[in-house]
């Protein structure tokens, strides 16, 4: 997609009000064009390879990118301070606020109302803010996502992405051809019936480049305050407060569908992990199963790590492999060195 198809999408995605999914989905799907071969460059790891055997794309969280802003909620601070400080002196507001606590907890009004009065305004908005702040942290780390790149025309032929993502040529990039459903392996055998992955839908979507930013503050304040509610009170406390919420559907696409112009020259798409808040204490990812059409080796990847990639992209199943080198135009170009 161009820069003016990617602007297209990002503006009917705003549009998009959550009322009705499947409405929402037939207004955004005929902006998105497809191509046919997507792309992920990777430098020679032990995850890599791992990867690469099993035919594995684990999902990643958005704190380990490179891109430190990539997934970060942009907040209105001025906003959050002035809406508590509101909300703390408004006395109408807070005898709404405790009669809806008082229902959900059994903790009576006028405790609620002792213990708000003694803390300072100053001393609230600053805990809002410092809770609206780790929150942040939180959700970045828990944002999980596969990224891939339209850039190559088709061949994957990119310098740009083989120096940022395949350590300088001496990595491998990973081919994927859209169009063979049966290379996405997920779901489609015996042994995928009781993962939960299989029953999962996955779009693909493409990144937007702009230098201005998405507000979030709104989705920030609202999933702090479901997320309270849900770790700390019973499901019917947390089905109640969120009638009270604004419509959040499509707000985390929204802000991981969007980076600064400076990495315009990835041509990212990114599959989004459906559900946030999916790491457990033993760190495991998710992941979904698609075998690769073909594997590239990077024209300075070391002799051992070509043995390797070679060997275990045969392992997979993957059915071409190529090899990059500059031709006699003086361009990056790749060919084939192995094919079943």
């Amino acid at each position: 997609m161009n820069t003016e198809e990617r602007k297209h999408f990002w503006d009917v995605l705003l549009s998009l009000d959550g009322i009705n999914i499947q409405k929402d989905y037939a207004a955004l799907k005929p902006c998105i064009k497809w191509p046919q071969h997507l792309y992920r460059f990777r430098s020679v790891t032990t995850s890599s390879l791992d990867g690469l055997r099993m035919n594995r794309l684990y999902f990643s969280s958005a704190d380990k990118y490179d891109d430190p802003f990539d997934s970060f909620l942009f907040i209105n601070w001025d906003e959050v301070i002035s809406g508590i400080g509101s909300a703390v002196q408004n006395s109408q507001d807070k005898v709404k606020a405790f009669d809806m606590i008082q229902t959900l907890t059994g903790v009576p009004a006028d405790q609620l109302s002792l213990f708000f009065d003694s803390h300072s305004v100053q001393e609230w908005q600053q805990y809002g803010k410092n809770a609206v702040g780790s929150f942040r942290d939180f959700m970045q780390k828990n944002e999980l996502s596969i990224c891939f790149s339209e850039a190559g025309e088709g061949n994957g032929l990119n310098e740009v992405l083989w120096l940022k993502y395949a350590n300088n040529h001496s990595g491998f990039a990973m081919e994927y051809d859209l169009a063979d459903s049966a290379a996405f392996i997920c779901g489609s055998k015996e042994k995928c019936v009781p993962c939960p992955a299989a029953k999962q839908h996955y779009p693909l979507y493409p990144m937007y480049y702009s230098n201005e930013k998405y507000d979030a503050t709104d989705y920030a304040k609202a999933e702090m305050v479901a997320y309270l509610f849900s770790a700390r009170f019973p499901q019917n406390a947390k089905d109640l407060i969120t009638t009270f919420l604004p419509n959040m559907v499509w707000q985390r696409e929204r802000i991981a569908l969007i980076k600064h112009e400076c990495h315009k020259y990835d041509l990212e798409w990114r599959m989004i992990y459906p559900n946030a808040f999916t790491l457990g204490n033993d760190g495991q990812r998710p992941f979904i199963v698609w075998r690769p059409s073909s594997v590239t080796l990077g024209m300075r990847i070391k002799q051992a790590d070509e043995n390797l990639v070679m060997a275990l992209a045969q392992e997979a199943g993957i059915p071409r492999i190529y090899k990059c080198y500059i031709d006699n135009q003086n361009a990056l170009d790749r060919k084939l060195i192995w094919e079943v």
